[in-house]
Order: structure tokens, then C-alpha cells, then sequence
């Protein structure tokens, strides 16, 4: 019989935290702190079900941001940038919703420990997370 479930999932804000040289480190240290840190013991006494935690991250790629907008002015930074994703282009905010629903439903029950890269294909094609 299946019990309870709740999820914990973080979006990392923008790419200096996606492909930023100490976000890589923080990122795997929330999600493992996450899903070591039990309970109270004061909420689940012995003996009684603990329901099931999912911990999951989402790693947005390139999205125009406030913070970033200056680079997205200069024309070599987007070709250049543009160039290295596979789907030619910046992230849209809608493209983040879908991702945060699938994470937050029951067709994620089994999986945890993750981050979900909404990238445009940047780390597929080779390209390093800071």
C-alpha cells in the first residue's frame, strides 16, 4: 500500500548558478542534505509509515534575466552563445513550468537525487556544468 509522498525541489536560479564554477558543489550538497535529513522524530513516532520524500533540482540553462540582461545585448555573446545550444535559442519562463509539474507529480514517485537540466541540449552536446 502506498503512503503518503512529498516532494522538495529547487530551481537554481539562472545560469551563473546552473553552469557557475561553485554552484555544481552546492547543488549536489542541498539535494544530498535533502534526503539525508531525517524527520523529527516527533512527527513519524516509531513504528508508524514515513512517507516516501522526493529531493530534485532543477538546472535552468541560458534564460534572459534581469541579472544577465546586459550580456544579452551584446550580439557576438548571443551568436556565440546561441551557437553552443542545440535548440538555437534562450530559455523562455514557460519552458521551467512543465519540468517543476512533472518533478511534482506521481509520474516522479521513483525518482529522486536529480537535477533536471531545462538547457536547450547545452550539457548534451558536451559542455561542462561549472
Amino acid at each position: 500500500m502506498r503512503g503518503s509522498r512529498g516532494q522538495c525541489l529547487w530551481v537554481l536560479g539562472g545560469v551563473s548558478h546552473a553552469f557557475g564554477n561553485r554552484s555544481r558543489g552546492a547543488e549536489q550538497g542541498l539535494t544530498a542534505f535533502a534526503l539525508d535529513a531525517p524527520p523529527p522524530p516527533s512527527v513519524y513516532p516509531p513504528g508508524v509509515f514515513r512517507p516516501a520524500i522526493t529531493v530534485n533540482a532543477i538546472g535552468p540553462g541560458w534564460f534572459r534575466t534581469p541579472l544577465n540582461d546586459s550580456l544579452w545585448q551584446r550580439p557576438e555573446w548571443v551568436a556565440r552563445t546561441l551557437g553552443n545550444i542545440p535548440q538555437r535559442r534562450g530559455g523562455l519562463p514557460e519552458d521551467l513550468g512543465p519540468a517543476a509539474v512533472f518533478l511534482a507529480s506521481p509520474a516522479a514517485d521513483y525518482i529522486t537525487g536529480i537535477t533536471l537540466y531545462v538547457d536547450g541540449g547545452y550539457l548534451a552536446v558536451g559542455h561542462q556544468v561549472g
